[in-house]
Parts: C-alpha cells; structure tokens; sequence
C-alpha cells in the first residue's frame, strides 16, 4: 500500500481509471479542460468523477515539520486502506537527508524541489535560478538517495515562477510543477464542479489569472509560453455555491 506515488501518477491514475484504458492515453499529454470524456467522446459525469485532493508541505523536511505534517496524515486512511500520503517540496537548505528518506522510505511520501535557498526567483539571475532548480533536484537524488524517477514535482518559492523556470525545470528533469493557484468562479474553473484538470501546458497555460496573482511578479507568464511541463494546479480552498 505504501509505494511512494508521487502526486502526478497518483492524479494521472485517478483520471486514466474514469476514462478507459491506460493504454490509450498519453499520462502526461493532457490538454486543459474541466470536463473528462471517456471512449467514444462520452462525457463523464461530475459525479463519478473522483475527488482530487493533494496534500503538500513546503520548505525544510526536517524533524519538526515531518512531526507537523504526520500529525495530520496519521490520523486519516484512504479507503484502500493506507495511509495518507503527502508531498513534501523541499528546500536543500536546513533539510537534512534522514528525515527526507524516513518519510520517502517507511511512509509512502512523495519529495519534490522547493529550490536551494528559498529566495525569490525573480531577483535571481539566469544562472542562479538555473541553480535553484537543478542543485536541489541533484541533492535529492545523489545525497539523500531517492530515485531520479521519483523527484517529479516542483514548487516555486514564494509561487514566483517564469518562463525561464519552468524552462529550466524540464530541462532538469522535472515532469510537472504545483506553483500557480486556482480557484473556482474564473475563467479556468467557472464553478467548483468545473475546476480545470491537471494539464500540460506544452498547450498553452490555462490559467492566465494566476499569472496576476499578488502582483504582476507571481508565475509571470504569456499565453505564447509552451513549457513541456503539467501543471497541478494549487487548488484553493473556498465555500460557498459551487
């Protein structure tokens, strides 16, 4: 039960079972929509469709927030039976590499990339953001020892991302990155049963108003941008009429 999914297959898993075959689909080749369609074209209903919730943390793995975030997840079972995971993006900084591979190891959590320091990318160059991205996704791997093919996921600090990060998060070997708010009654989610899917923005980035969010600086993007990335988006937790 424990198998360390991360957060883009265990998402991907959920879609491809109220779809059809896997075999059909390319896993990362989805196109922004809110509404899912099975062989054939038919559209799925809403209510069969299953609840996306991703659990995540960010800054340093260490002991305490490990504590933090177990205290939460511990309390509650899926209904297969595990536990819940969570996705834990880590900065190298004041991280250390036991408590990274405890959590990846004995509980089933997902370590992606929070940067090095945790400085704001948009004061950063070319070549220090180059080194946010790809030094901790190399600690991650060559100190702490969790396999390359699981450190997929990515999260800007402070959620300040831009074309040249997320350039650079594929180039490093990044799949998806979980970095651009979204929250119901806008243009990519008119309601809160028509919240927009994880997608690849190699199509375009369908959330053009999170590009705004607390200022012009946060995920600055163009609707010309075409990262080979999926986006994951963030979503935010509301009330009221869905």
């Amino acid at each position: 039960p424990q198998s360390s999914p991360t957060m883009l297959v265990y998402h991907l898993l959920l879609l491809i079972s109220v779809v059809g075959r896997a075999s059909a689909y390319n896993p990362y080749d989805f196109r922004p929509t809110h509404t899912l369609r099975g062989p054939g074209g038919a559209k799925i209903k809403t209510s069969d469709i299953p609840m996306m919730i991703t659990f995540t943390h960010d800054d340093n793995t260490d002991s305490r927030s490990a504590k933090y975030v177990q205290d939460i997840t511990e309390r509650y079972t899926n209904p297969n039976g595990c536990k819940i995971p969570a996705v834990m993006f880590t900065t190298q900084r004041f991280s250390d590499c036991a408590t990274v591979q405890k959590l990846y190891n004995k509980k089933g959590y997902e370590i992606g990339g929070h940067s090095v320091t945790h400085r704001k990318t948009n004061q950063l160059s070319s070549s220090e953001k180059k080194k946010e991205v790809t030094q901790v996704r190399n600690w991650l791997v060559n100190e702490c020892k969790i396999p390359a093919s699981d450190v997929v996921g990515w999260r800007n600090p402070y959620l300040l991302g831009d074309a040249e990060i997320r350039k650079y998060l594929a180039e490093a070997g990044y799949l998806y990155d979980s970095s651009m708010p979204e929250f119901w009654n806008s243009a990519s989610s008119p309601s809160g049963s028509r919240k927009i899917l994880p997608y690849n923005m190699k199509y375009g980035i369908a959330q053009m108003q999170s590009c705004s969010w607390f200022g012009s600086n946060l995920n600055k993007c163009t609707k010309s941008e075409r990262p080979d990335l999926v986006e994951i988006p963030m979503y935010m937790y509301q009330r009221g009429p869905s």
